[in-house]
C-alpha cells in the first residue's frame, strides 16, 4: 500500500489541512492518508489536551474513504519524533510506502528535523507548494501544487477567542464540538 502521513498537534484541524491531505493523496495516489495527531511536538505546547484534538480529527476525518486517525504517536510517552513514528510504521508494514506530507513552512527547514537523513531513507517526502511561496525546499523534499488557503490554527483560536466566526474555515462537526466543549475560550457564538 501507499501511505501518507500528515501529523500535526491540529489545534484545532481546519480545511487547509484537510485539502492539503486530499490533494496529496490524489497527487500520489496514495491508499490511504494517516492523519497523526502529535500528543508532544518537541517544537511547540499545544492549546488543549491531545483527547479533544484527536476528537476533533476524528470528527472531521469521518466519512472520507481515503482518511485514517492515528493515535500512534499519543500511545508513546515523550516527545513526538517522526524519526520514531516513520521506524514503528515501516516495522509494522515493511512493504508499504510512505509519504511524508509537510506544509510548505516545513518543507525549507525539513533538514533541520531530528534525524531528517533517516526519515527521508524511510518516506518520501512531499510538501505542498502554495502560490507565492517562494522558499526554497530541503534536499530530499519534493514539491506538489494545492490551492491557496491561508489559514493557521493560532489565527483560529485567535478568532475564537476574539468571539468571531470560523464558520467555513472549519468542518461544521468541529466547529460544534468546539462549542460544545468549551474550547479555546470562547466568549461568543462562533
Amino acid at each position: 500500500m501507499k501511505i501518507g502521513i500528515m501529523g500535526g498537534t491540529f489545534d484545532p484541524i481546519h480545511n487547509a489541512h484537510l485539502m492539503l491531505a486530499n490533494c496529496a493523496a490524489e497527487e500520489y495516489d496514495l491508499d490511504k492518508v494517516l492523519l497523526m495527531v502529535a500528543p508532544n511536538p518537541p517544537h511547540k505546547i499545544p492549546n488543549i489536551d491531545v483527547s479533544h484534538r484527536i476528537e476533533m480529527v476524528r470528527l472531521a476525518a469521518a466519512g472520507r474513504d481515503k482518511f485514517e486517525v492515528s493515535t500512534l504517536e499519543t500511545e508513546r510517552k515523550g516527545p513526538s519524533y517522526t524519526v520514531d513514528t516513520l521506524r514503528i510504521l515501516k516495522s509494522r508494514n515493511p512493504e508499504d510506502e510512505f509519504y511524508l506530507i509537510l506544509g510548505s513552512d516545513e518543507g525549507t527547514y525539513f533538514g533541520n528535523w531530528h534525524l531528517a537523513h533517516e526519515i527521508a531513507d524511510m518516506a518520501t517526502v512531499v510538501c505542498a507548494h502554495r502560490p507565492g511561496f517562494d522558499g526554497e525546499l530541503a534536499d530530499r523534499v519534493e514539491s506538489f501544487e494545492v490551492p491557496q488557503m491561508n489559514l493557521s490554527s493560532s489565527e483560529i483560536r485567535k478568532r475564537i477567542g476574539e468571539g468571531k466566526t470560523v464558520r467555513y474555515l472549519l468542518p461544521d462537526c468541529v466547529i460544534d464540538y468546539i462549542k460544545e466543549k468549551g474550547l479555546y475560550a470562547r466568549r461568543n457564538n462562533i
